[in-house]
Formats: structure tokens, sequence, C-alpha cells
């Protein structure tokens, strides 16, 4: 059984109080109109591909003008729809192959195995571009392929592909948390598929009305849960592009918060942590960071000054090698400060290819890819790549991570490449 009778009494409430709201349910009625004529054109768009009448760079022209603007409903600009489509198409050299590939995989399934098993076949032909070493993980980031998939899926048949949208599958899953330890994205996909068809059937409601009830339950949520008493953040919903508020606390605080959450979640897919030696004394959420960290850093042969390491606000290691480093939330006069820790850390990492991530808000992503384009950095840029994560989204999705993540690699679907300046740029605005 999906929910225990218990927790379907709460689904029952919660969509009861749903429907007694008319301002969402009059927001529902104008999207679903606006849903269905943009629906028409995205089909009309894919069939075209998928019949053979354009190519893979014909389809993503069309798509990538027309997803900034109505076809956005569906979430589809963002860095797992069109970003993601343009780094394969870029990275990738074998274009026909990639075509061929996006043919099969775009189509609607019979069935949840077809589904699985295609969706599969593609996330291994991108682990398999990755593998020949000529190509990072960082510009293909295949974590992102369930919801580009799901939309187009969706698009073709919705009422049995729900998208893979993250405040969707934070509602299906607040409730019930994941347990399985092998649990991948596609496998997390299908999972959350099953338990939306469950919630369809058992309410007997389309799947639109369902995704709105689900968005709405989750921003519900969000409202009462969040009990800090700092002033607000905002956030946009994938729904309607309005602004949806939640507390982010600010400051110091906001970095202990950030700092204590990658600290659990590297401890939760089983790396050692190390968190920067000056914040052993503080804590969060009543668990104290001197705890929380490894006592020393196993790294006597590592020609990077130790004094050095010890700053850097969070380190990921395994069998005793940095596999991620996280700078979190610098002042903008410490921006600077952070990436030469960063860079310096990369230099001696050698072909360990260690992830070197800046955590700061989306504000000021530009400030840090003009940073990142001087001489100094671009030249490092080239061997050993920084990233960048938004508070915003660590801040959003970092708990639903913590909750189902099973490797290092679950994070990767909040990272942006400084290489996209222009697709960071659309997306801060």
């Amino acid at each position: 059984m999906t929910w225990t009778d218990e927790q379907m009494d709460q689904w029952r409430l919660a969509l009861r109080a749903y429907q007694e709201d008319k301002a969402a349910k009059a927001e529902m009625a104008d999207l679903r109109i606006s849903r269905h004529r943009v629906r028409q054109e995205i089909f009309q768009h894919l069939a075209s591909f998928l019949e053979g009448q354009s190519t893979l760079q014909e389809f993503n022209i069309l798509f990538q003008q027309q997803a900034h603007y109505d076809w956005n409903i569906f979430g589809v600009r963002g860095l797992s729809g069109g970003v993601f489509l343009n780094k394969l198409i870029k990275h990738i050299p074998h274009h026909e192959q990639l075509m061929r590939e996006f043919r099969v995989a775009l189509s609607v399934p019979e069935d949840a195995y077809q589904g699985q098993h295609w969706m599969q076949a593609l996330m291994l032909f991108l682990e398999g571009t990755i593998a020949t070493g000529q190509i990072r993980r960082s510009q293909l980031q295949p974590a992102r392929l369930p919801f580009f998939l799901s939309v187009w899926w969706h698009i073709q048949d919705e009422e049995q592909w729900p998208r893979f949208v993250n405040t969707l599958r934070q509602s299906i899953f607040h409730e019930l948390p994941l347990t399985s330890s092998v649990l991948n994205q596609v496998e997390f996909y299908f999972a959350f598929r099953e338990r939306f068809l469950a919630l369809k059937g058992y309410f007997g409601v389309s799947a639109w009305e369902l995704e709105h009830f689900l968005i709405w339950k989750e921003q519900e949520r969000r409202k009462y849960e969040r009990t800090s008493d700092n002033s607000e953040e905002e956030h946009i919903t994938p729904i309607s592009g309005k602004i949806q508020r939640w507390n982010l606390p600010h400051g110091q605080a906001r970095r202990l918060y950030l700092q204590w959450l990658l600290a659990k979640i590297g401890q939760k897919v089983g790396c050692q942590v190390w968190i920067a030696r000056q914040d052993h004394e503080k804590s969060w959420n009543e668990e104290s960071f001197q705890q929380l960290s490894i006592p020393a850093l196993p790294l006597s042969g590592n020609r990077t000054p130790l004094v050095l390491l010890e700053k850097i606000a969070v380190l990921w290691l395994q069998k005793n090698e940095i596999i991620a480093a996280y700078e979190i939330d610098p002042k903008r006069s410490e921006l600077v400060t952070s990436l030469l820790r960063l860079y310096d850390l990369g230099v001696t990492c050698g072909k360990r290819q260690s992830q070197l991530c800046l955590v700061l808000p989306k504000q000021q992503f530009k400030q840090a890819c003009q940073e990142l384009a001087h001489p100094l950095f671009r030249q490092q840029q080239e061997k050993q790549r920084c990233v960048l994560m938004s508070v915003e989204d660590l801040a959003s999705q970092g708990e639903h991570i913590l909750r189902w993540a099973t490797s290092p690699s679950a994070i990767e679907n909040l990272l942006f490449d400084p290489e996209y300046t222009q697709e960071l740029s659309s997306e801060i605005e």
C-alpha cells in the first residue's frame, strides 16, 4: 500500500481545503486554458521531430526560441529543460547517434516498463559519454534527464505521465520518505509516477487538477512549517510564475544552516565530512559542527597547505580524498578569496576532478561569472571547473535531497556551470 489510512485522511483533508480555496480554483481554470493551447503547439513541434521531418538541431532552435515565453508554462526554460538540451548538443560530438537516441526516448512509452527502459538507456548513453573522459559530468548533468523526458511524455499523454517537477515530488514524498538504498534518479521518477497515479485514481481527478493541488499543498506546507523569525526570501513557483514567500535565515545564520545542510547530505551519501575549523564551536538544529565534522583532515601528503583546506566551509571526502569542496554564501567583498581557496585546492587535486562549488545567492551569479572570466581563473577553469549553486535552490530542495539521496551525484541537479553565463542570466531574471 502506498499510504496508510491515516495519511490518506490527511490527503483528503488537504484536498477539501484546496477545493474550498476559490482563488486557487480560479487560477487553475485560467491556467488550464493556456496549458491546453500551449500543449498543442509543443505537441506539433515534437511530432515533426519524432516523424523525421526535422533534425535535432532544428528541433532545438524552435524549442529555445519558445521556451522563454508561453512554453515555459510547462517549466521547460530552466536548467533541466532548454539549458540541458543545449549542453547535450554542444558537448556530445556524435549528433546522429544523439538524435537517434532522442527519437526513441522522447516518444511516449506504452507502459512503465518501456518508459523505464528508454530512460535508463539514454541515461547509460550519457554516462558512457562521460566515462570516455572527454566530457565532464558538469557539462552534461545526466541527473536532469528524468525531468526533461517527463515533460515530453507529459505533452503527449498528460494523464499517464506527470512532470517530474521539484515542487510536485516534494509534495508527493513529504508524507512518505523514501527508504530504498539503491534508488537512483530513474527509479525515483517511476516511484513518483506510481504514487501520483495512485492519488489521481483514488480522488478521481484529472492529472492537471492533481498537479495544481499538489503545488498548492506544498506552498501551504512551507508557509506553516518554516518558523524562522527572520525576514523572507522569494521563490518562484513552477506553475504560474507567481512569487511564493518562504523563510530563510539571513547573514551568519543562513551560512550556518546551509553549512549544516551540506554536511548532513554528505554524511547521508556516505562521505566523510569536514567543516571549517573556525566553525567547530558553532551548531545548528542543536547539532554541534565539531561532532558533525571529522576531527582532522587526513591529507598529510597533500601539497595544499593544511591551514588553507581547514578554512573551506565544507569538504566531502571518500577514502581520505576530497571529492567535493563548498564555499558557502561569502560576502561580496570575500568572493574572490573564496574562489582562490577553491582553485588552490583544485590545483593540487590533479586528476581527481574534485567538484569545486561556490554557494551564493542567484543575484550574485553575475559577479561570480565576471570574476571567473579573469585570466587568473580562466586558465585554471579549463583544467578544474568551478560550479555555482544558488542559496535559494539549496535551501528549498536540500532537505528533500537529504531524505532520498544515496550518492554524491544527488546534488548535481542544483549545479550551474558558469560557462553558460547567458542561461544563468535568464534564470536569474
